[in-house]
This record gives C-alpha cells, sequence and structure tokens, in this order.
C-alpha cells in the first residue's frame, strides 16, 4: 500500500512539470517572434498579400503577430495612396 501511495504521487509530481514545460516553451517562442517592418511590406508585395489574407482569417493572434498585421495593412494602404499620387 506505501508503495502504491509513493508511485501514485510521484505520477502526479511528473504530470505537474510536464505541464510546465510547455508552457514555458510556449513563452520563449512568442519572446522569439519577430515581425516585418512596413518598408519590408512595401517591398515584398507577394508577402503582403500572403499576412493580409492570414491576419484576416485568425482567431487568435499574439501581440507580435498583431503588430506585424497592422505593419502589413499600413503597407498596403501606402502603396494604394503611392499609385493614386502618380497620376
Amino acid at each position: 500500500m506505501k508503495h502504491t501511495l509513493i508511485a501514485i504521487t510521484a505520477v502526479l509530481l511528473l504530470i505537474g512539470c510536464g505541464d510546465n514545460n510547455k508552457r514555458e516553451n510556449k513563452e520563449v517562442a512568442k519572446k522569439t517572434e519577430t515581425f516585418k517592418t512596413v518598408q519590408y511590406y512595401l517591398d515584398h508585395k507577394d508577402l503582403r498579400k500572403v499576412r493580409l489574407s492570414e491576419c484576416k482569417n485568425m482567431q487568435e493572434m499574439t501581440e507580435t503577430i498583431m503588430h506585424d498585421c497592422n505593419n502589413a495593412k499600413t503597407a498596403e494602404y501606402k502603396s494604394h495612396k503611392n499609385k493614386l499620387m502618380e497620376f
């Protein structure tokens, strides 16, 4: 009986540690995410269109992805504005 309690306690402790590692990995991933600049999206029209489509369909966004989407939107606006100024 004593060994069973020790085994159950050990399993519960190990299960708890696994969740903590997943949370730490997500936090590290968030810190390593980077966003593209408005100039980058002005220079890369294809990628800008892909990013805008992704942003439109996302249910949840990290702060970094939100910033990236805003930069893509700003670049789209500026590219249209520049085309209007050419006329």
